[in-house]
């Protein structure tokens, strides 16, 4: 029982499918020709098969590269903002997406690799299953070196609106990098409850957006954010 509860845990942060179930799901979607990764160009269409599930950043696909698999963030799975989180996917599912980026040196090592050495996103081909155009600002990086400082935001006004862009997102919730007067940036939590106008339609990592601070969660050093205007006094 305890070995099953640990697998079920490490299922649920993003553990690699086991092979044979990959193999499997490779199977279903057929014997597609094999591409390399050098060969490979933004926007180009590929039909691959999902196999493997990573909560809450998106699922790994299979489309015929022998270097690596893609990867679609969940924030690439449809116009707009991605209601549907991960587990809307099942392994062995067919996908039509298009290149998003290609890094045949990237080393990012984001995910438990399985027998095979492959990672849930190794960095070299991000997929997107959006339509429209493919330029995308560079993906936040925090600077771990220093503590996120939250003081700043606490001096604001009441009520005060922030200019802020979009640098992820999850099935619930966007997250936006929002600067403070002083300099001091900060990324907050815009969760879905708290969307207005046509956000939900428009999102899209890189867009800009004007939101308020609604909660200041010291403890835990999160900012939460909203896009709905202040009650009436």
């Amino acid at each position: 029982a305890p070995q099953r509860r640990r697998a079920a845990a490490a299922a649920a942060v993003g553990a690699p499918l086991p092979l044979r179930r990959r193999a499997a799901a490779s199977t279903a979607a057929g014997e597609a020709a094999q591409v390399r990764l050098a060969d490979l160009h933004l926007g180009q269409q590929l039909v691959g098969t999902v196999v493997q599930i990573y909560c809450p950043a998106g699922v790994a696909v299979e489309v015929g590269c022998p270097e690596t698999l893609g990867f679609l963030e969940v924030e690439e799975f449809r116009d707009g903002f991605p209601f549907e989180g991960p587990f809307s996917f099942k392994i062995g599912d067919q996908v039509t997406v298009r290149v998003l980026d290609v890094d045949p040196v990237a080393t990012l090592d984001a995910g438990v690799p399985d027998a095979h050495g492959d990672h849930g996103d190794s960095g070299r081909l991000r997929l997107t299953r959006r339509s429209g155009a493919l330029e995308r600002p560079p993906r936040y990086r925090a600077d771990t070196s220093k503590p996120a400082r939250l003081e700043p935001f606490q001096e604001l006004p009441p009520g005060s609106w922030l200019e802020g862009e979009v640098v992820r997102m999850s099935n619930w919730a966007a997250y936006v990098k929002v600067v403070a007067p002083c300099g001091t940036a900060f990324v907050g939590i815009l969760h879905d409850a708290e969307f207005a106008g046509a956000f939900a339609h428009e999102a899209i990592r890189g867009l800009r957006v004007r939101v308020r601070v609604l909660e200041i969660d010291t403890e835990c050093r999160r900012l939460l954010l909203t896009m709905r205007a202040p009650p009436e006094a």
